[in-house]
């Protein structure tokens, strides 16, 4: 500064850092290293999937060589349902564990059910099993598939309609329904060795009767039984016909295309109404108490079955005798008839709902008598 002026300064130029060959260079380190990683991944991805596939193909070969499969999950196994033939529910409440096991060694050694591969499922409403410790023993005890608790809601019928809607697109070929202390266990035992065969669409293991579909009254009770009527009209989506096909005993034997032909909201329908319709109906002088462990509705559900299964022949009732088992006729066209007039035939031909295949998923006399 001279005086009062100001003498400019020339800024510096600035300096910058910047390099091209140093930043090409970086970028090639980086695309470079993309690519690596790239590679890397796409390696690990394809060793993942070719220890995945031989994981599953021994899982699938172990699967096919064994019956059962331990769990306590409260849904039914996510196992693919083509690798089962038969699904066996069993009710049980407080009954005994030693006596379910000797039940279920019967069942599972009748010729019509030893040679299929099945899964045992177990639904406990007792509350001292709700443990998954217990559960866990339980299954391991009897070798059964799952053991799995239920809140004690709506009798044996509340427990078969929970399997069926939670299992309701995973169910197999045919599920087998039965309550641990069942009725006249020896002539449902020999009911399944001589019936059951694998055009069984509905097959019940208690005896048959009939009632009028809209005035239902049975043999058994003196009791009008009001809504079966309903139930045929809600899941038929049609009128009553005059008489329909009914049982009791709450233990029979369906194809899955005969359970699935009532929708599931129908299902999940009557599920709530057998537990939250207490009071619906007038209880009969036999009916101490109702409640929700005991819904008069329950005993309605117990005799509508073959209406919920599609399986409505009144004349199963009377052409159906128990006494003259199929396997003691020595020709084969009667012995088929008789072993046919005790049930509803799977429909010849039709379509599989689960994998879109011809009834025949199971070879002819191959694992069944």
């Amino acid at each position: 500064m001279h005086g009062n002026h100001v003498i400019p300064v020339s800024p510096k130029p600035f300096k910058s850092d910047f390099k091209p060959k140093a930043m090409k260079a970086n970028c090639n380190l980086y695309v470079r290293g993309i690519v690596v990683l790239s590679i890397f991944s796409v390696f690990t991805f394809l060793v993942c999937l070719i220890s995945e596939n031989f994981a599953q193909r021994s899982i699938k070969e172990i699967i096919s060589t064994a019956t059962f499969r331990h769990s306590h999950s409260s849904q039914a196994a996510e196992i693919n349902t083509q690798q089962w033939d038969l699904d066996i529910v069993v009710a049980h409440f407080k009954e005994d564990l030693k006596g379910l096991a000797k039940t279920l060694e019967k069942v599972q050694n009748v010729t019509s059910v030893r040679g299929l591969r099945r899964r045992i499922f177990l639904y406990t409403k007792n509350k001292e099993n709700n443990d998954k410790r217990k559960l866990r023993k339980i299954a391991r005890d009897l070798n059964i598939t799952q053991a799995i608790y239920l809140p004690n809601e709506g009798r044996e019928g509340g427990t078969y309609l929970h399997h069926i809607i939670q299992n309701y697109d995973n169910l197999s070929p045919h599920t087998l329904f039965l309550q641990a202390n069942p009725h006249s266990p020896t002539s449902m035992l020999k009911t399944l060795q001589n019936y059951f065969y694998e055009d069984t669409g509905v097959l019940a293991l208690g005896p048959y009767g009939t009632c009028e579909c809209n005035n239902c009254r049975d043999i058994w009770s003196d009791v009008t039984w009001r809504r079966i009527g309903e139930m045929y009209t809600m899941t038929h989506e049609s009128f009553c016909p005059k008489d329909i096909l009914i049982s009791i005993s709450a233990q029979m034997i369906a194809h899955r295309d005969h359970i699935r032909s009532t929708k599931l909201k129908a299902w999940k329908t009557i599920y709530d109404k057998l537990r939250y319709g207490i009071g619906m109906d007038p209880k009969p002088k036999w009916m101490v108490t109702e409640d929700i462990t005991n819904p008069f509705l329950g005993h309605a559900l117990e005799r509508s079955w073959m209406v919920l299964f599609d399986c409505i022949k009144p004349e199963l009732a009377k052409n159906c005798k128990p006494n003259e088992w199929p396997k003691a006729e020595p020709d084969a066209a009667k012995r088929k008839s008789l072993r046919d007039s005790c049930q509803c035939i799977h429909r010849k031909g039709a379509e599989d709902d689960n994998d879109k295949v011809k009834k025949s998923w199971i070879p002819r006399g191959n694992r069944y008598p």
